[in-house]
């Protein structure tokens, strides 16, 4: 009767112990985890927007002036400077002084978000296009916070996996090594990229910046201040075609005045407008038609004829130098590519007698 007993009172021990078990399994299956909600198109964009965020604390507080900025020679302190240590580089500079660790904490969280970013969004249910262009942001901003990480605070903690759980396996990275993979996830970015966006604020190509003109004219001075220009322009432009950036050159020659309107008493600056008659000869993608993708260009080179309204500052440095800022609006006829055409440039001018 003994055993017989012993043996119930186990087996009723037992049996709490697995419906102990059971009770405190956690299930929740309308709730959303890391797992299901990446793989969402909603969930997608929202990990990549998040990869953003942290631009923020670098670019649009004062921690990170605090750390760039202070104890130089472009940046003096006040009475309010929170952060006085990193200006006088007095003893209470440390490494848990809280711009310091502020900036630490955020950059190698940005860092684990990219990594989230690049881990998940292969599996996720974007479009393989719009995938691609995401895959090339997160690359984009990784090698960003990588940077100022390393730029910071030389070779220290690198890593490129998602972080889930706490580790207390840490090792420095050579600063090398931080900018192999840099250049790495750079390339990648490239790759990727579209030229441009019309969503602002999201990483491109950039290419477009490379947009550019130049020029040199002559000038005749008249008694009156007006002058006769004759010069000749080299402008590059580029246009967005899905993944590329498709140039058009201008060379062109041109001839005008400009008429002094106001002065400061010194007659030291003064504010110009004139006109002035352009001719010259006009390119695009350097008269190659075809296209990586099969498409082909309608534009052929084409010689090209106008005029072009102009404002200019003159700003005299010395007696024979002076610095110009000048606008125009190139209008021109016989180009298909666009009639108007805005430059602003700036030079130097040297005067001969």
């Amino acid at each position: 009767m003994n055993k017989l007993y012993k043996w119930c009172l186990l087996s009723c021990i037992a049996a709490t112990l697995s419906s102990c078990d059971d009770f405190l399994t956690e299930e929740n299956p309308s709730g959303l985890t890391a797992d299901t909600f990446y793989k969402t198109a909603s969930g997608a964009e929202a990990l990549i927007n998040s990869c953003y965020t942290p631009l923020r604390f670098w670019y649009g507080q004062e921690y990170a002036t605090s750390m760039t900025e202070l104890g130089t020679d472009i940046f003096t302190r006040g009475n309010g400077c929170t952060d006085a240590e990193l200006s006088d580089y007095n003893s209470s500079l440390q490494g848990s002084s809280n711009a310091i660790t502020k900036e630490w904490e955020r950059l190698y969280s940005a860092l684990n978000t990219c990594n989230t970013a690049l881990n998940r969004l292969p599996g996720s249910e974007l479009s393989a296009s719009v995938k691609d262009i995401r895959m090339g942001e997160a690359y984009f901003l990784r090698a960003l916070y990588l940077w100022h990480i390393v730029e910071t605070w030389g070779g220290v903690y690198l890593s490129t996996e998602e972080c889930t759980e706490p580790s207390g396996y840490v090792y420095r990275s050579s600063e090398e090594d931080f900018y192999t993979q840099i250049i790495a996830d750079l390339k990648e970015a490239m790759a990727k990229l579209p030229v441009s966006t019309s969503d602002y604020g999201r990483a491109t190509k950039g290419h477009l910046r490379g947009n550019f003109q130049v020029g040199m004219a002559l000038s005749r001075y008249n008694r009156n201040r007006s002058r006769w220009v004759v010069g000749a322009d080299y402008v590059k432009k580029h246009y967005a075609y899905k993944k590329i950036a498709v140039p058009k050159e201008q060379f062109t020659a041109e001839a005008g005045c400009l008429f002094p309107f106001l002065s400061d008493r010194g007659r030291n600056v003064f504010l110009s407008a004139g006109l002035s008659a352009l001719a010259g000869y006009e390119r695009v993608n350097r008269n190659g038609r075809l296209l990586y993708d099969g498409a082909t260009l309608l534009h052929k080179g084409a010689f090209i004829y106008g005029f072009a309204p102009a404002f200019e500052m003159e700003a005299f440095l010395t007696d024979r130098w002076a610095f110009l800022f000048n606008v125009r609006q190139r209008v021109f006829f016989g180009s298909s590519v666009g009639h108007f055409h805005t430059v602003v440039a700036v030079g130097l001018k040297y005067i001969i007698d």
